[in-house]
């Protein structure tokens, strides 16, 4: 059911980035009530676990995303630093899966694209679809 939400929820994020080129504050919110929601259901009714530790690594990813934003505010858009902190909170552990798996593709794509001459340097280019994209290869194959 998590999952089937998370799908979901990076989809129709995924859409409207991908139509913006923003992530809405209002979006963000929805999702980090999601994760600390399911968050809590794991931890009170699947009495799982929860290692603090795990939880604080996997905000990094979104850390490292809000200090380069902060750092150069036009490379790259605070919303996905974000969401990167809300994927932590919800994917714990497997957000670094998430992370690199994005990067990958997101670089993948740019240089594609950079060849081809269909955008510059300094084009802007929607990260959530590419978060998406991973979610859903580590859903798909069951990996992560």
């Amino acid at each position: 059911m998590e999952q089937l939400v998370l799908q979901l929820y990076l989809s129709y994020g995924a859409y409207r980035d991908g139509k913006e080129k923003k992530i809405s504050m209002g979006y963000l919110l929805l999702g980090l009530f999601l994760g600390i929601c399911f968050l809590i259901s794991r931890i009170v009714f699947e009495k799982e676990k929860t290692d603090y530790k795990i939880l604080i690594f996997s905000l990094l990813p979104g850390m490292v995303f809000l200090l380069y934003h902060f750092i150069n505010s036009e490379a790259i858009g605070m919303g996905d630093g974000l969401l990167l902190c809300i994927l932590g909170i919800w994917c714990t552990d497997k957000v670094w899966k998430l992370w690199y798996t994005s990067l990958l593709f997101f670089s993948i794509y740019g240089i594609f694209m950079a060849t081809i001459k269909r955008i510059s340097i300094k084009s802007k280019i929607p990260y959530f679809p590419f978060l998406w994209l991973a979610n859903l290869l580590y859903m798909g194959v069951g990996y992560g």
